[in-house]
């Protein structure tokens, strides 16, 4: 009866073991560093931006899409601009912008509470996932504020190169994620290791005290359990 029991017991052991690693892939320890003087106060943003921080300025959607290994895109090729207004061709293996072996956070954004708050949130999960080869490009919008964003991204010593846009690179690489929202600003998307596009999020929300003022010390994304921005770099990263 005992050797009976003992075998039951065992069976089912193996099931739930079994179950257990189809459910929970193997995963590598990520271990984030800090961030560069999160503790200390926030840059404030240029005194110019003081005036637009009101409730007009928040913009977001709950549009995120998120692709598979064998299912995401590659990542497109755009035209952007250079603080000259120079027009330049980001792409694959183009100026940091999607290279093999690397994972690149995209952040389009602009000069308004919720665009510096994304900003500086992408950069901080660069400065904290540095270690597995994790960087940034920053797409400006193009608006009569824009000419403030390299100031801020110098005060703040934000991780990101620099580019500006019209609309119409956000435009291309939402349309290519297959996204219902296109012009949306804020907008992030990460690039994997194989240059595939495989997240995008139209808008950006965090827990702020409040609308007007400089931003909180330590930018935290509002959004549900597993499913921030950084839950789904950490997916990425996981992977082969």
């Amino acid at each position: 009866m005992r050797t009976i029991a003992f075998l039951l017991f065992l069976g089912l052991f193996i099931v739930a073991v079994g179950c257990k690693t189809a459910e929970q892939p193997k995963v590598i320890t990520l271990v984030p560093q800090p961030v560069p003087n999160q503790g200390a106060a926030a840059a404030a943003a240029p005194d110019d931006l003081q005036s637009f921080f009101s409730e007009a300025s928040i913009k977001d959607s709950s549009d995120t899409r998120f692709f598979s290994p064998s299912e995401a895109p590659t990542c497109p090729e755009i035209s952007v601009a250079t603080d000259q207004g120079k027009k330049i061709s980001l792409g694959p293996g183009k100026r940091g912008f999607a290279e093999q072996g690397y994972v690149t956070l995209i952040v389009f954004w602009h000069v308004e509470y919720h665009g510096l708050a994304a900003a500086r949130h992408i950069s901080d999960l660069v400065h904290r996932y540095a270690q597995w080869k994790v960087r940034c490009v920053g797409i400006v919008e193009k608006t009569p504020q824009a000419n403030l964003s390299q100031t801020y991204v110098n005060d703040a010593h934000l991780a990101m190169d620099l580019y500006y846009d019209d609309l119409s690179a956000l435009k291309e690489m939402s349309s290519e994620a297959d996204a219902k929202v296109t012009t949306a600003v804020p907008s992030i998307f990460i690039v994997d290791r194989k240059m595939k596009l495989r997240f995008y999020r139209a808008g950006f929300r965090f827990n702020l005290g409040r609308v007007q003022g400089p931003l909180p010390a330590a930018i935290i994304e509002s959004a549900p359990a597993k499913q921030s921005i950084e839950d789904y770099l950490k997916t990425i990263l996981n992977e082969d």
